[in-house]
């Protein structure tokens, strides 16, 4: 199953990264965050982990996980996201 990745804004190493490895990836500006459609188009959010918005997604109804970048490689991002699968 081919997982689509949204990936802030900012992130391009990641976002080449995991389209390179067969990821479909959505770059997102901070302001979707809070979007309903965005939310129920991905599986999983990268993040810079600069903005503190993201804190309450992972709580909400949609669950879907949030992966900081912040201090990451591109490879140990994509290992987390295997994890989490």
């Amino acid at each position: 199953m081919i997982r689509t990745i949204g990936v802030e804004k900012g992130l391009s190493n990641v976002e080449s990264f995991l389209k390179s490895r067969g990821y479909n990836v959505k770059e997102f500006e901070t302001t979707e965050i809070n979007d309903k459609n965005f939310l129920n188009s991905v599986d999983f959010i990268v993040s810079t982990g600069e903005n503190e918005n993201f804190i309450g997604i992972e709580n909400s109804s949609t669950k879907i996980p949030i992966i900081s970048a912040e201090g990451r490689s591109p490879e140990n991002i994509e290992k987390q996201i295997i994890r989490i699968q």
